[in-house]
């Protein structure tokens, strides 16, 4: 895992309009531009600045208008306030560059994405409860269906570095990419990987409903205990060859809800979940975690995914 290009959404709807550095920019925005200014001095990329102005088409009717007819233009305004932000990055011994453009925010970074080969989108949420729902609702969820390259979604700048790192896993195909990420994240800050599998008990309190063999069950949940067991060792096993040090844990219970108590437990920075290399995630159970894991703990969340050539 080498990130070398970045592309990190800025919201200007709450900046001022001479804003000239992260104080002016809403919390959230904040707090995902200064995330993408350090990891890009920490993995020595490039970083992509984007502003998407999301309005109806009258509104982006009047703004081209003005434009056309030399008055003063929003597109240049918000040019220009993307552009101080720029500055200051590059300041800071960043290379950066910088874009606006209309639309909705997800959907023109995804545009983004596919145009320049980012591999890693970097994008900011309120603080917990509705805030974070609100944009798993919008932004970020339409990310973590769509977006074909891993996806940080910032809680906190990480400049005080990373101690600990959660990699959660259900143990289907994105678990090895989301074990792989986490451990040479954890290399890289020489933080602690936690790897958790979390056996999602739904099916067992299925079976109990409708079958009430207390005997079936129990064979049934020890088989998989030991072959989650089995799959988990190797996870960790591959993650240690990597260089970092790793404690795994098996836990049973409703997946959002384990990582939620687990990630708090042990006061992680960072939580990784795996994703499919290819086509849409149905929302589903990682959308689920996710929002749960942005809007009950304070860790940031990395969606991990395999890169094309390596899928």
């Amino acid at each position: 895992m080498t990130w070398k290009n970045l592309v990190v959404g800025i919201d200007l709807a709450g900046a001022s309009p001479s804003a000239a550095g992260p104080d002016d920019l809403s919390p959230a925005c904040r707090t995902a531009l200064e995330s993408a200014a350090w990891l890009s001095r920490r993995y020595d990329a490039s970083l992509h600045l984007l502003a998407a102005l999301d309005v109806d088409a009258r509104a982006e009717e009047l703004i081209l208008d003005a434009e056309r007819f030399g008055r003063g233009s929003t597109l240049d305004r918000a040019a220009r306030v993307v552009d101080s932000l720029a500055e200051t990055r590059r300041g800071q011994d960043v290379r950066v560059s910088t874009g606006v453009t209309f639309g909705l925010p997800g959907v023109a970074l995804l545009a983004d994405v596919r145009r320049s080969g980012r591999d890693l989108v970097v994008v900011g949420t309120g603080t917990g409860g509705t805030a974070a729902r609100g944009l798993l609702g919008s932004t970020a969820l339409h990310l973590l269906r769509h977006c074909p390259v891993p996806l940080w979604v910032a809680r906190a700048t990480p400049e005080l570095g990373i101690r600990t790192v959660v990699a959660a896993t259900v143990l289907d195909e994105a678990a090895p990419e989301a074990v792989r990420s986490a451990a040479t994240l954890a290399r890289e800050f020489a933080a602690e990987l936690h790897v958790l599998h979390v056996i999602d008990d739904s099916a067992a309190r299925v079976l109990r409903a409708v079958d009430a063999d207390e005997a079936k069950v129990d064979r049934y949940r020890r088989r998989r205990l030991t072959d989650a067991d089995i799959a988990t060792g190797r996870l960790a096993a591959e993650a240690a060859t990597i260089g970092c040090s790793v404690t795994t844990r098996l836990r049973e219970g409703r997946p959002a809800q384990v990582v939620v108590e687990d990630a708090r437990a042990v006061g992680a920075e960072v939580v990784v979940i795996g994703a499919p290399a290819y086509g849409e995630f149905v929302a589903g159970r990682l959308g689920i975690t996710a929002e749960r894991v942005l809007s009950e703990t304070d860790a940031s969340l990395l969606v991990a995914r395999p890169f094309p050539d390596s899928a």
